[in-house]
Formats: C-alpha cells, structure tokens, sequence
C-alpha cells in the first residue's frame, strides 16, 4: 500500500481487455517493458476476475490461471513480468471442482439460488452461490499460490455471499468460520487480504483477524462517477485499523481506442476529473492503482503521488471528514 500499482479491474483499460494480438500473459510483459523503458515505477499489479474459468452463475470454476490468458503457465509469466500479484476473487459456484459432489476433495454447501437481476437480458442474475464447509480447505487452496506471484488475495462479492445464501442467513458461524480459516491460512503462507463489496459487519469482524489488511472502500470504478468519494467510509474502515482503497481511475480524459479490436471493452466512459480521483487515492489510506492503457497514461498527473521509485506521497493521516459532522 505503500507504493504505486496498476490495476485491471472493472473500469480499467485491460479489464477483460489485451493489447492488440495479445493475451494476458503477454499484455503483462509488455507492460513490464514499458515500465523499465520508461522508468514507471509500479511495483506491484491487480489480476482481475478475468485470470480464471467461470463456471455456473460466473463464479470461479477453478481459481487458476486461465491457459488461454497465460499459455507459459502462471509461474513462468511471474519470472517474467516480476510484478507481485494481487489477485481477485467472485463467489464459488455450485460446480466448483473443490467440492467432493464434484469429484473435489472438500466438504461443500452447495445451494440452488441463482438471483435474477431486474435490469439486462432474459435470464441475467448471479448466482448460485456455494461455500467451502471444510478446515483444509483454505490452507490448500493457498498453499502453492505464491508461485506465480500472489501477494494479497482480494475477496471480493462478500455482501452476496452473506445475504443470498440459506446457509449464511440461518448458520450464526458457518460464515464466521469460513472467513477466520480464511484469515489463518492465509498468514500461514504470509499473505495479505483485501475485503471488497464488503458489509460494516466484516469490517467490524476484520478487527479479529490478522491478515486483512484493506478494503475497498467504493463501487466499481466503471459504473458509478462519483465513486470517488470514501471519506465516510474511511472513518468507519480505519477506526477498525484496515486502509481503505479507493480503487483503480484513469488518468486521461479518454483511453486510447484500437482501430485493429474495433471497440475496446476497456473504454466504459471518458474521466472528466482525472485530477480528483488522483488525489482521493493519494490521500486515503489505500493502494493508488491507475488503470489506463500502457502507454497513454498522465505522467504529470501520477507523478504528482509518488517519488522515483514509486513510494506514495501522502499525509500521515488520510482525508476525512471531521469527525463531529
């Protein structure tokens, strides 16, 4: 959190987006090279829900590395791009090959109750929803991770998981011990977590456990032009000692559109107030993580948060509002 990142998450340039003729893999060497070339300092980088298969209701089927994105495997694009990970994670489906109904190797709640959203086409929604019922299942599930790069796994999606499962709702510790085997094994193998979508009841909870370490503390960059505002939040986020992220932004008006790829994914909206959301993520207590395309970012504009080698020029304290307000 100390430094300068980059993200790929919803809003950002890559987000289920390359570089022309490119797959993920080989759209990260290309921003490792252009970094050294150009001596942007990011020191640390954001797979986003685009880096592993989907299964039933879009959650992670396997959390791995997609072959198609990473076709060396995700240890050899790590010893190339060097960039330590911080790697996001959905809900788990009911299809999840960690599950022993499954062929996994793990107990599993499983429930059918998939949730149409009122909005987009026939059929849209999310869900079902699963959750892991097992004490080994955490410390395997990150327990060779560190190889291609995972340094802070970001579990995001949490308010769904905790609301739209019978499991949850009825069950005064199923969720409680999930999220505290979650925490231990976490620290086993000295990994940081980030809490996203993230109910004040978990931010009260994350007092007790040792490895959450952040949250975000907005919406979606990509949807929602005033998400920049996180002062509220970090009162509540940081009186519970986590940092509070205001999540990825762009630093140019308008990302750069790819005559070869037609209309490019990446591109929801043209930023207005690049400048703000510059300086909302400078002075919160969070990562500053821009998501442009590489290449075509502000270099004025981000230079103006770090120093050379990417360390982050903020206050002791970050902006809030006044406590007596």
């Amino acid at each position: 959190m100390r430094y300068l990142g980059y993200y790929t998450d919803a809003g950002a340039y890559y987000y289920y987006n390359t570089e022309p003729g490119m797959n993920y893999e080989e759209t990260f060497d290309y921003i490792r090279d252009y970094a050294d070339d150009t001596n942007y300092p990011i020191r640390f980088a954001q797979y986003d829900s685009w880096f592993y298969p989907h299964g039933e209701g879009n959650g992670p089927l396997e959390w791995d590395l997609r072959t198609d994105n990473f076709s060396s495997g995700g240890e050899a694009a790590y010893a190339n791009h060097k960039l330590p990970i911080v790697a996001h994670n959905r809900w788990f489906g009911p299809d999840t090959v960690y599950s022993t109904e499954n062929g996994g190797n793990y107990d599993w709640t499983l429930e059918d109750n998939r949730v149409d959203l009122p909005i987009g086409p026939p059929g849209s929604g999310v869900g079902p929803y699963s959750f892991p019922n097992d004490t080994r299942f955490w410390p395997d599930f990150f327990s060779n991770r560190r190889q291609w790069g995972l340094k802070t796994y970001e579990q995001d999606w949490m308010d769904v998981q905790i609301n739209r499962m019978n499991a949850t709702q009825q069950n005064l510790v199923i969720g409680r011990d999930n999220w505290r085997q979650m925490d231990w094994a976490a620290e086993q193998k000295s990994l940081d977590i980030q809490y996203c979508l993230t109910l004040p009841r978990f931010v009260l909870f994350s007092a007790e456990l040792d490895s959450v370490s952040h949250a975000r503390g907005s919406p979606d960059y990509a949807y929602n032009f005033l998400q920049w505002n996180i002062g509220f939040q970090s009162l509540w986020a940081e009186a519970a000692g986590l940092a509070v992220l205001k999540d990825t932004f762009h630093s140019v008006h308008v990302q750069p559109e790819v005559e070869a790829d037609g209309d490019v994914p990446g591109d929801i909206f043209n930023e207005h107030f690049s400048d703000l959301h510059a300086a909302v993520s400078t002075f919160s207590s969070g990562q500053v993580v821009p998501g442009d395309r590489i290449g075509f970012e502000d270099r004025l504009l981000i230079d103006k948060s770090i120093n050379t080698d990417g360390l982050i020029l903020r206050m002791e304290n970050s902006m809030k509002p006044i406590n007596s307000v």
